[in-house]
């Protein structure tokens, strides 16, 4: 499994909270609906053939780094 050289401690922390949660780390702030939402962002990310790494993973994968843009886009 190929890494990028992309360090999650030097991303903004809006990008690591959204990726946290992208990866399924859970945050008892948030609403059961926006956790719900994350789940299946992943779910279809994953079965779209996008990489979406392990919560422990500190590094930002490529498909990782296309979806956070897509979503700043939207």
């Amino acid at each position: 499994m190929a890494y990028s050289n992309r360090l999650l401690r030097r991303r903004p922390r809006i990008e690591r909270r959204v990726l946290a949660l992208l990866r399924g780390e859970t945050d008892p702030l948030l609403d059961g609906h926006d956790v719900n939402a994350f789940v299946r962002l992943r779910h279809l990310a994953r079965r779209k053939g996008l990489v979406i790494h392990e919560a422990e993973v500190p590094y930002l994968g490529d498909d990782e780094l296309t979806l956070l843009s897509w979503l700043a886009a939207s």
